[in-house]
């Protein structure tokens, strides 16, 4: 996700997640973990991100279809 822009975009990692792209999908939950999931989901972390973010891990755990 863009530093400069305030909310995660869950999202958009979703489409990553589908297209193959494991690196970036990767490195997106570890960022996430830092900087939200450790520091108990500070705004703007709301529910349509935490349910994108419950999607991709899903996904990337071979629970599919997304």
């Amino acid at each position: 996700f863009n530093s400069t822009d305030q909310f995660p975009w869950a999202m958009i990692v979703g489409a990553a997640a589908q297209m193959g792209d494991t690196a970036r999908t990767n490195a997106y939950i570890t960022s996430i973990q830092n900087k939200y999931v450790s520091k108990g989901f500070p705004w703007p972390w709301y529910n349509m991100e935490a349910g994108w973010f419950i999607r991709v891990n899903n996904y990337m755990a071979g629970r599919r279809p997304f």
